[in-house]
C-alpha cells in the first residue's frame, strides 16, 4: 500500500454495455455537462505503453481549492477513474471542531468530502451568523482559510477571524472584512485555537474547512493516478468552482506502486468548456449572486440588507417578493379572488366585481348602445313629424 497521509479514491460508478461491459462513448453533450464546471485542464503526454499501465502525474504548484479532477479518455470519449493523493494535508493535525451549524455534523468540514456539508440557519429577518472553531494539540502555523462551499451557495458577507494559544492572549487576525474570495488570507501566525466568524443573509452551507500554509503550494507533494491504455490520449480536468462527479467505469486497484509510470502534462491551459456556475441564469455568478435561485439580474436591493429584493421577504408573511401576490402587505393564505394575479389584500375594492364577472361591462356596453339607438330614432321620428307639419 501506498505510504501516504492523505489519499482519495473517488466511489465509482458502473456504466456497461449490456452482455460485455465495456464503458459507454459519451455524447458531447453529456460530456461538457461535466467538463463545464473546471476551470483548467491539461493534456497528458509520455503515455507510449503496450499494455494497460498505471501513470502516475505530478500537479506540484497548482493551487487551487477542490480536490476534484475529472480524467477524460480522448480516444474512447469516456471518462475514467483515477486517485488523487497529497502529503502533508494541514487539516490532518486539526484534533477536533465546533459549530453552531443547524443541519450536519461539524466534523463534515474536515473530513476532505466535498459531498456532505454544514447547513447554517437562516432567519427570516436580518443575518445569521455561523461560528466555526478549529483545535489543535500541536500548534498549527497558517496564512490563509479557505471555505468550501456547497454547490450553488453565495458567499457570506463578512468574516471575523481570531486566534489562541496556550499562554498568549486572543489574537485578532481578520475583522468584519467583507468577503469577495472562498480563501481569506492574514498574516502567517500559529496558534492551537482558530476562531471564524462569518455573517451571511442567504442560506449558507459549507463543506470543507482548511488551513493553508505560506508553502503549501511549493512543497506539497500532488500526484494523480489512472489506468491508461496503449495508444489513448487523456485530458485531465481540475479546479473546479463546484461539485462534479464524472461518470465512470469500474476501477481497478490504483493504489499498488509497483509498475507505475510517470507520466508529464504539456501545461496548464484554460478550460474552453468552463461555464460559471449561476443556477438561475440571471448572468450573476452564484458566489456573488443576492438572490441565487431566483432570477435578478438588477441585484436590486431596496433596503440594504444583501438580500436581493427578488427572494426577500418585506411583508414577513413567509413568501419571498417574486412569489408574493401582494409583496408589501401581510395574506399568508394568498387569496385573490378575481384571479388577476393581486392577493385579495392589496387589490382595488371596487374593481374585484367587474373582474370577477368579466360579462357584466360588455351587458352594460350593450344596453348603452341600445338607449342610443333609441334616442337616435325617437329624434328622427320627431324630426320627420316636424317637416310633415
Amino acid at each position: 500500500m501506498i505510504n501516504r497521509i492523505y489519499s482519495i479514491l473517488l466511489m465509482t460508478a458502473v456504466l456497461s454495455l449490456a452482455g460485455n461491459g465495456a464503458a459507454l462513448a459519451l455524447p458531447q453533450t453529456s460530456i461538457d455537462s461535466v467538463t463545464s464546471a473546471y476551470r483548467q485542464n491539461m493534456l497528458v503526454t509520455g503515455t507510449e505503453i503496450k499494455v494497460p499501465t498505471v501513470v502516475e502525474l505530478s500537479i506540484r504548484g497548482e493551487v487551487f481549492q477542490r480536490y476534484e479532477f475529472a480524467v477524460f479518455d480522448t480516444t474512447t470519449r469516456e471518462f475514467i477513474p483515477y486517485l488523487f493523493e497529497q502529503d502533508p494535508l494541514i487539516n490532518e493535525t486539526i484534533d477536533s471542531i465546533e459549530t453552531n451549524s443547524s443541519e450536519g455534523l461539524g466534523s463534515y468540514l474536515i473530513d476532505k468530502d466535498s459531498k456532505t456539508f454544514a447547513d447554517f440557519y437562516l432567519p427570516d429577518v436580518g443575518s445569521g451568523e455561523a461560528t466555526i472553531k478549529l483545535l489543535s494539540a500541536k500548534p498549527i502555523t497558517a496564512n490563509g482559510v479557505s471555505l468550501l462551499l456547497d454547490n450553488h451557495v453565495a458567499l457570506p458577507k463578512l468574516v471575523d477571524i481570531f486566534v489562541r494559544s496556550e499562554g498568549q492572549e486572543s489574537i485578532v487576525l481578520v475583522s468584519q472584512l467583507k468577503v469577495e474570495d472562498p480563501t481569506i488570507y492574514f498574516p502567517s501566525t500559529t496558534a492551537n485555537e482558530w476562531h471564524i466568524t462569518l455573517t451571511y443573509s442567504q442560506p449558507l452551507r459549507i463543506t470543507e474547512v482548511r488551513l493553508l500554509t505560506d508553502s503549501e503550494s511549493q512543497d506539497t507533494s500532488r500526484t494523480l493516478r489512472f489506468l491508461a491504455q496503449p495508444g489513448h490520449e487523456y485530458k485531465v480536468y481540475f479546479d473546479p468552482d463546484r461539485y462534479s462527479q464524472p461518470p465512470w467505469a469500474e476501477s481497478g486497484d490504483l493504489t499498488l506502486d509497483k509498475g507505475v509510470l510517470e507520466v508529464f502534462s504539456s501545461g496548464t491551459a484554460y478550460n474552453e468548456t468552463y461555464v460559471v456556475s449561476d443556477i438561475d441564469e440571471d448572468g450573476v455568478p452564484d458566489a456573488h449572486d443576492n438572490c441565487v435561485y431566483v432570477y435578478n439580474p438588477d441585484q436590486t436591493d431596496e433596503d440594504g440588507n444583501d438580500r436581493g429584493d427578488a427572494c426577500d421577504d418585506f411583508d414577513r408573511d413567509g413568501i419571498i417578493n417574486s412569489l408574493d401576490n401582494c409583496p408589501n402587505e401581510p395574506n399568508w393564505d394568498q387569496m385573490d379572488s378575481d384571479g388577476d394575479g393581486m392577493g385579495d389584500i392589496c387589490d382595488e375594492q371596487e374593481n374585484r366585481f367587474t373582474e370577477r364577472y368579466k360579462w357584466i361591462p360588455w351587458v352594460g356596453i350593450g344596453i348603452a348602445a341600445i338607449v342610443l339607438i333609441a334616442l337616435f330614432a325617437m329624434t328622427a321620428k320627431s324630426l320627420r313629424k316636424g317637416e310633415e307639419q
